[in-house]
Formats: C-alpha cells, structure tokens, sequence
C-alpha cells in the first residue's frame, strides 16, 4: 500500500501594487488631486494656444525687485547656479530660486525654487515662470549682451517633488498596477501630459510659452518626460 501524498502547497498570490493600495485612506484624495491637475492642465493647453495679451514682467522691475547671486552648485554642468531672492526684510528669508540657465545651449535647468508664501497665499511680486525667464535673460546678457535670446529648448526640473505631483504619480502607479516610477515621454495627446502640466511643477513651464514664448522664440510643450531620477523634463518647440 503506497503512502498517501501531502498535497502540495499552492503559495498565496502576492497582491499587486493596485490591491495593496486600494484600500488606503488616500486613495480618493489622490484621484481628486489627479482629476484636478488634469483639468488644469488642459486648461493650461487652451491659454498656451490662445495666450491673448501677454502680461511679462519688466527685467528693470526684476532688478529693483530681487538680487541675484551666483552660487556653487555641483550637481550643474556649469559647477553653479544663479540663487534670486527677493529684496524685502529678513522675515521673507526662508525662500529663494536656485536655478542654472545655459542660453547657448537654450537649457533652463532647475534645482529649487520656493516662492515667499504667507497664510498660505504667495507674496513676492514674481512667479516662478517670470523669474526663470529673467534668470535666462541675465546670464545672456552678461555673457552675450542685448540681442534675441536664444530659442529656448529645455526646461528641466530635478527631481520634482511638489505634493500635487507626487500625487499624480502615484496615481499613475496604480493605473499601471506597478509599484516603480512610472518613467516615460508623454505627448499633448497623453492625460499623463495633462496631469503633469496641470501640476504645480507643470506651472512654470507652461506660463513661460503663455507670458515669454513670443521672447523665447517658441509656442508650444512638445512633449514632457519623467525620468527614472523623478525630473520632469519639459521640451518646447
């Protein structure tokens, strides 16, 4: 008589990306912050394709408004950065837009910017749009003088970590049930385009072509790319 056979063990499944996170408590809040960055970023589309009257600011204002610093910053091709504050008492300290703009090479690249905020609501007269526009702008003129700019090509924002975004990408995860950044290059077609334009990340890059694009020789955002590092690279034409 044979021995009975144990019946062998079926390990359980794991679950997926999208099982372990369905039941978090952020779940809806994440796909309420996607919708609305969704929403604002074919907003964004329609004024970037109907900008009316450009409203840009003055680069004498930006002047009498903020100093300019140029600081060491490894992580740029350059080994600098350009670090603008606003010039108002020392209460306002705790901000500034620490950036490298390259126009020979038509390259904003973007390291920290943070607005001076108070009860929530902005408080320094210039956005973060208007302040890379002059940054690119001063560093043509030092090393160039008065001329066009050069056509801008790239705006590149390492590592974007703004709360809105983080959000869409994590609702990107569970739509694509997988658990890593979801890396890719998304075109005007995409929703993921949309998201990411609409994010707070995305409001730069698409106020610089609403406001300067006639100034920056370009119309539109080509095409937007989140990098496996978690920047998001943002392609003008």
């Amino acid at each position: 008589m044979q021995p009975a056979q144990a019946s062998p063990v079926v390990p359980m499944p794991h679950p997926s990306y999208r099982q372990l996170r369905k039941n978090s408590q952020d779940y809806c809040r994440v796909a309420d912050v996607y919708a609305t960055c969704l929403k604002a970023g074919h907003d964004r589309l329609a004024l970037i394709a109907n900008p009316g009257i450009r409203k840009p600011k003055s680069h004498e204002d930006f002047l009498a408004e903020y100093g300019t610093a140029e600081v060491e910053n490894n992580d740029s091709p350059t080994n600098s950065a350009l670090l603008t504050t606003w010039k108002k008492p020392y209460e306002y300290a705790d901000h500034g837009y620490k950036n490298t703009p390259v126009p020979d090479e038509g390259v904003l690249l973007s390291w920290q910017n943070g607005r001076v905020m108070k009860d929530g609501r902005p408080v320094d007269p210039f956005t973060n749009a208007d302040i890379y526009f002059h940054q690119y702008l001063l560093v043509h003129r030092r090393v160039r003088g008065d001329g066009p700019l050069p056509r801008l090509k790239r705006l590149q924002r390492q590592q974007a970590r703004g709360s809105d975004t983080e959000d869409v990408m994590f609702w990107l995860r569970w739509d694509r049930d997988h658990a890593d950044t979801p890396v890719g290059t998304f075109g005007p077609a995409s929703d993921t385009y949309a998201a990411f334009l609409g994010s707070t990340n995305g409001s730069a890059a698409a106020f610089l072509v609403i406001q300067y694009g006639d100034q920056l020789g370009v119309s539109k955002i080509t095409s937007i790319e989140l990098t496996k590092a978690q920047d998001l690279v943002f392609l003008f034409g």
